[in-house]
């Protein structure tokens, strides 16, 4: 996500800079030549940053955070792209008051990861989850709006709690249950497995890091989450058993209503 940002922004701001462990992928980037300056470790380059975006795994933002303040020695805005937001903005908010800081989410993201996939549309009328915490000024809220509009994105605003909780059940639980869907399957079946099986176990290969990362941190959520679609499981398999149709039909009558009202929302 952080290349897309990059990309997406490319042209709208007076300079970029960035910071990447990876040599491979620092390499990339000064190729495309895509930013200022790319270096391995960012305290070269956030005394010059008046915006710092921490684009990377949770557990990295929740680590880069507390170190912010040794690496910046003046006053700049805050903004985290992290996948959950309670502990995140927990930290954020211990920063000192000389930065301005946002917890924000774009609600976007696709399966294959590294720079060479990067992709400057693909927060393009997405969802940019913004929290703003006790710290974060009015300032700092107008820089996220305009931010999420510069990159085509929709700003939305949204506690980091309810973040967590609606994520755990619309991005999260799938990804377990995807990853669930492939260690089910037989073997010998892949030339079996139809499109059907293509789309809903895509996720599974969603970085593992990254995944890692978001599953513990939102840990909590995730296992109510578990528990409630247990309980959903059980009841097809109930009407299964008892051979009740009517109740199964009207059950996944009730599925497909939900999902084209979902997708007629987000539309």
């Amino acid at each position: 996500m952080g290349g897309s940002l990059a990309w997406a922004l490319k042209g709208q701001v007076n300079s970029l800079m960035a910071a990447d462990p990876d040599s491979h992928t620092r390499d990339q980037v000064r190729s495309a030549g895509l930013v200022e300056s790319i270096v391995e470790n960012p305290e070269e380059i956030l005394p010059l940053s008046d915006v710092v975006i921490l684009a990377a795994p949770v557990g990295s933002i929740l680590e880069l955070i507390p170190k912010i303040p040794d690496w910046h020695p003046g006053q700049a805005i805050v903004l985290d792209l992290g996948s959950t937001k309670e502990q995140i903005c927990k930290q954020l908010e211990k920063l000192p008051s000389r930065f301005d800081v946002l917890g924000g989410h774009p609600i976007c993201g696709q399966v294959q990861g590294g720079f060479e996939h990067a992709n400057p549309d693909l927060f393009r009328d997405a969802i940019f989850a913004f929290s703003d915490l006790s710290n974060t000024s009015a300032r700092c809220r107008r820089f996220g709006e305009d931010l999420a509009a510069s990159i085509g994105a929709i700003p939305s605003w949204i506690d980091p709690i309810q973040h967590d909780y609606i994520l755990s059940a619309t991005s999260h639980l799938p990804y377990i249950l995807a990853a669930a869907l492939c260690l089910n399957t037989p073997e010998g079946s892949i030339l079996y497995r139809g499109p059907g099986f293509e789309s809903s176990s895509r996720l599974a290969s969603t970085n593992r890091r990254m995944m890692f990362d978001v599953l513990n941190s939102n840990r909590h959520n995730i296992l109510q989450q578990i528990d409630q679609f247990k309980y959903i499981l059980e009841e097809f398999k109930d009407l299964l058993q008892q051979e009740n149709n009517p109740k199964l039909l009207a059950l996944m009558d009730r599925a497909a209503a939900i999902q084209k009202e979902t997708t007629r929302e987000v539309l």
